[in-house]
């Protein structure tokens, strides 16, 4: 009974640290990604004398900012859900991509290359962010790793024994009587080589 309670308190605590600790944590550290990467898209046109309202800019910028508002609205398993359906109707897919990728046509092979790393790094961070917030993940993770760990720290410690009772077994072999010891300890202190007594 006392061990339930136990259980039950620790379960809740370990909820409300998430929900209102560690989950906010990650939620702002991978917002911040993308606010620097939606900020280094206005630098790249700046710096490439493109103008701000360029259509491509401005199809750039918000799919960044729906990635940044999916972090706060999608779980992963919802992401995973819709890329399985969209998956199963190979037409939308195909319809859908090239939506998209008709959005950054261009001639200019720098810049083609600049929004395809953009729309690359965007998709990383959103995932990343997906996989590190989801508590199922989590939990399954810290189960995983709570019964690897002792089984890691045993093999570890049994090493430890095997090594301590061979190395007994070896100094018991030397140490067979005071007269070797003495020997020995001459020898090696001395550097010469004097035969031991039968």
């Amino acid at each position: 009974m006392i061990n339930a309670l136990f259980f039950g308190v620790n379960l809740i605590l370990l909820i409300v640290v998430w929900n209102y600790m560690l989950r906010p944590s990650i939620l702002d550290h991978y917002r911040d990604q993308l606010f620097d990467l939606r900020e280094s898209v206005r630098d790249y046109f700046i710096h490439r004398s493109i103008a701000l309202d360029d259509p491509i800019y401005v199809k750039l910028r918000e799919i960044l900012n729906h990635h940044i508002r999916f972090t706060k609205q999608m779980s992963l398993f919802e992401i995973a859900y819709f890329s399985y359906k969209l998956e199963k109707n190979k037409s939308l897919r195909d319809e859908v991509k090239g939506s998209i990728d008709g959005m950054f046509t261009t001639d200019d092979d720098d810049l083609r290359e600049f929004i395809a790393n953009t729309r690359v790094e965007a998709q990383r961070i959103l995932i990343t962010y997906l996989v590190f917030s989801s508590a199922t993940l989590l939990f399954i993770f810290a189960g995983i790793m709570l019964t690897k760990i002792p089984r890691l720290m045993t093999h570890s410690f049994r090493q430890r024994v095997e090594y301590f009772r061979q190395s007994v077994i070896a100094a018991s072999g030397l140490v067979t009587s005071g007269e070797l010891v003495e020997e020995v300890s001459i020898e090696t202190l001395t550097g010469e080589h004097t035969a031991l007594p039968a």
